[in-house]
């Protein structure tokens, strides 16, 4: 997966690149306090895992840190929110957890994310 940052007429300020092992999709982003960015998205672990993904990245995109949430089946984020005290809610679905496909909400405080 690539993350470009662009100024306001379109041009390339910079870009990354997140070659890992496993295929990922990032499906929401949002920009940090500290000018940073949070992106939810999905990691294939396996041929029958996919996980619900964070990453989170400083201000001109490098990698802090990655992490995955999901069971033995199908989980995927594809939407994201910071409230104003700083909670980020995301929002997506399960088949993990449950006898079927269910929606996943996970509150995370900002604060345990740097």
């Amino acid at each position: 997966s690539w993350l470009i940052k662009t100024d306001t007429n379109g041009n390339i300020e910079w870009l990354q690149s997140y070659a890992q092992e496993s295929l990922n999709s990032g499906w929401a982003l949002i920009q940090m306090p500290d000018g940073g960015f949070l992106i939810a998205g999905e990691q294939f672990v396996n041929q029958k895992e996919l996980d619900g993904m964070l990453m989170k990245t400083d201000s001109i995109g490098n990698l802090q840190w990655s992490r995955t949430f999901g069971g033995d089946k199908k989980d995927r984020f594809i939407a994201m929110k910071q409230d104003p005290d700083g909670e980020i809610i995301i929002m997506g679905w399960t088949e993990s957890f449950g006898a079927g496909t269910y929606t996943w909400l996970l509150g995370i405080d900002s604060k345990v994310l740097k």
